[in-house]
């Protein structure tokens, strides 16, 4: 693959992340789907339950539900759920991912190889991914789901059970692309580019979930209006890990990127200006003099 054709086939033009854009109903209808997932007698750390996203002849990705903030006293959020990431040959599953986690393994990637216009191309494909442009619709989600139980804090599976789910939007990137950058970059933190993005993909799906059920359920009860979509959510997860490449490309000092996370309290999304640097050659430019001086969500 030329690298003309890598550019043309993630190409992309500047997103906004308000009820107008057409990531906002992908959006709601997989929220929806996680919020309708059967949790009759489940429980975080005691009874769980997995269900299986994505799979090869090495991974398997997996969402492990009740998570621990569905239990939380202050603020409980029943949909809460994590990603997990297991190794076939290993048979181990990987250790949950903290956002700083998946901020070194970028760092990681590029530090060792250098490989500028590779790299650009994978903050593209977390761009894409922000706003759910690599997704088709599933009207009926065919997958495996197993039971976990805990004794003593060690984990017990059932055995796996086929089971059909109603639509969802799957996360689907251009294979050859993904092929491409995986010989080009290697692996991401010992997982495979692919399995790398379906476990951000899942874990922004998450964001979302906690946000719209803060924002939109609670309030409800508590009679208060919040809004919603715009800057909360998997757009500003995502792009936050942008934010960090932009670091790593000499944009960004680490005092303003430390004073961006501070204030935003833990996220610090890219601007469309900052988009446009770490995608530069990914990104169709328009003929809008404003956009450059504006945040994403304005």
């Amino acid at each position: 693959m030329t690298t003309e054709e890598l550019k043309s086939r993630l190409k992309f033009k500047i997103q906004k992340a308000g009820k107008r854009d057409p990531s906002y109903g992908l959006r709601l209808g997989n929220i929806e789907f996680i919020s309708n997932l059967d949790r009759k007698k489940l429980t975080h750390s005691k009874k769980e339950k997995d269900i299986f996203f994505w799979e090869t002849d090495e991974e398997v990705i997996s969402i492990r539900f009740p998570g621990k903030e569905s239990i939380s006293e202050k603020n409980p959020r029943p949909w809460d759920f994590r990603p997990k990431l297991f190794y076939k040959s290993k048979k181990k599953y990987e250790e949950d991912l903290s956002f700083g986690q998946i901020w070194e393994i970028l760092e990681k990637v590029y530090e060792q190889t250098k490989d500028e216009i590779n790299v650009r191309a994978v903050a593209a494909l977390i761009y894409r991914m922000a706003f759910m442009l690599d997704v088709h619709k599933l009207d009926e989600f065919q997958t495996k789901e197993s039971i976990i139980t805990y004794k003593n804090n060690s984990p017990k599976f059932s055995e796996k059970k086929t089971i059909n789910l109603p639509n969802f939007y799957s996360y689907s990137p251009d294979g050859s692309v993904i092929q491409y950058l995986q010989e080009k970059l290697g692996n991401f933190g010992g997982m495979s580019l692919s399995a790398f993005l379906h476990y951000n993909h899942l874990l922004a799906l998450n964001e979302d979930c906690k946000y719209y059920y803060r924002n939109k359920i609670k309030a409800k009860k508590d009679k208060t209006k919040i809004a919603w979509i715009n800057g909360t959510g998997r757009v500003n997860n995502l792009l936050t890990h942008i934010s960090i490449l932009s670091h790593y490309f000499g944009n960004t000092t680490i005092a303003q990127l430390v004073y961006s996370v501070i204030i935003q309290r833990g996220v610090c999304p890219c601007t469309a200006k900052e988009v446009k640097i770490v995608c530069d050659g990914f990104v169709e430019i328009e003929d809008d003099a404003d956009e450059d001086d504006k945040g994403l969500f304005d």
